[in-house]
């Protein structure tokens, strides 16, 4: 190894308003409700906008031709330049494929399995584990 392949770099220190999102704990519940859609939806939030009204309407038990009907409306009304129908139909077939929520819990997967949020730990808390076979010719890696 050559001593620049040995070199070890710092990374920066994080910001502080990083530091206090990740050390607050996580209870994979939403903070508070979405905010409500003022004014004209922009194209280059469209998709996400009406994607997410959409997940709303799911987890509250809307099935597919109720959440197609609300979508086409708030597209018309609210999209600059309204999406194509069949943008508007696929976002509502694809939310449709999930469960409405139970119980006021998240929704589950499309194939029955719990629906999991990520979640951010300190390196710190995780367990070292010895790798092998990452380097590019198969051989272990250096710890």
């Amino acid at each position: 190894m050559t001593a620049a392949q040995t070199e070890v770099k710092l990374l920066p220190d994080w910001p502080a308003w990083l530091l206090e999102v990740v050390q607050q704990p996580t209870t994979g519940k939403l903070k508070g409700p979405a905010p409500a859609i003022e004014g004209l939806i922009p194209e280059g939030g469209r998709n996400n906008t009406l994607a997410s009204l959409a997940g709303t309407m799911r987890r509250r038990g809307m099935g597919e031709v109720a959440i197609l009907a609300a979508l086409r409306e708030e597209n018309a009304a609210k999209c600059s330049p309204p999406l194509s129908d069949g943008e508007v139909q696929v976002i509502a077939q694809s939310v449709a494929r999930y469960a409405p929520a139970k119980n006021g819990k998240r929704a589950e997967e499309p194939d029955g399995t719990p629906h999991e949020r990520p979640t951010a730990r300190r390196m710190a808390e995780v367990a070292p584990e010895e790798v092998s076979g990452c380097g590019r010719d198969g051989s272990p890696c250096v710890t």
